[in-house]
């Protein structure tokens, strides 16, 4: 008899969702992207890694003063529930690319007149770890690759869901150093679908629209 079956399923699955973003529409006809299957010690590495960023934005948010103690607790506690999750995950489709080598076409989708001008605007760093501004046509490529990725595991009934916080966890660990944008698409095969429903995460996102309503 063989067991855990499943298991080796989803390795499968993960190859066709990394073929599917592969082969999903490119601005130009030009690849620019990194696609990668994290490996079991990474995928642990990097949940361990969540977790501690959520340690690291708590800190700096009380040291702000009394009044962010609910918005630290909250930070916290969502990137510990995510960080657990991706850590426990069978395995982890990591989509990036560097977003400030644009498809030259000057369209002025990112807010600059050329591509120029936006190579030479300062750069901003963002939370999840992505430092712009982008090309907007490579957002778009990779909005698309993901889609693409995802429906694969949806159409084979792999759990999954997709995580913008990995990105900083990676880059913190020196994995995929060329890339700028990444998203993952972490996957499990569990008899409970472990990415949702998860009080902890439930709990932080109520205390953050307690913060932000008016």
């Amino acid at each position: 008899m063989e067991y855990g079956i499943e298991k080796s399923a989803v390795r499968t699955v993960a190859e066709l969702a990394a073929l599917a973003a592969r082969t999903a529409p490119k601005s130009h006809g030009v690849d620019h992207f990194s696609i990668c299957l994290a490996d079991k010690d990474e995928i642990k590495k990097i949940g361990e890694r969540m977790i501690e960023i959520g340690k690291e934005k708590e800190e700096a948010l009380l040291k702000k003063g009394e009044k962010f103690t609910s918005k630290a607790k909250a930070t916290a506690m969502d990137w510990h529930s995510d960080g657990e999750c991706v850590g426990n995950s069978d395995e982890i489709l990591l989509i990036g690319l560097n977003a400030r080598k644009p498809v030259p076409k000057n369209c002025g989708l990112c807010g600059y007149a050329t591509c120029a001008e936006m190579l030479q605007a300062p750069t901003v760093s963002f939370p999840a770890g992505w430092s712009g501004p982008f090309c907007a046509n490579l957002m778009v490529d990779l909005g698309i690759a993901i889609s693409s990725a995802a429906s694969v595991l949806v159409r084979h009934h792999v759990d999954n869901r997709m995580f913008f916080k990995v990105g900083l966890a990676v880059k913190d660990l020196g994995l995929m150093p060329d890339c700028n944008c990444i998203i993952a698409l972490a996957m499990s095969a569990t008899g409970k679908n472990s990415y949702f429903d998860r009080p902890e995460k439930l709990q932080a996102l109520t205390i953050q629209r307690g913060l932000n309503s008016f």
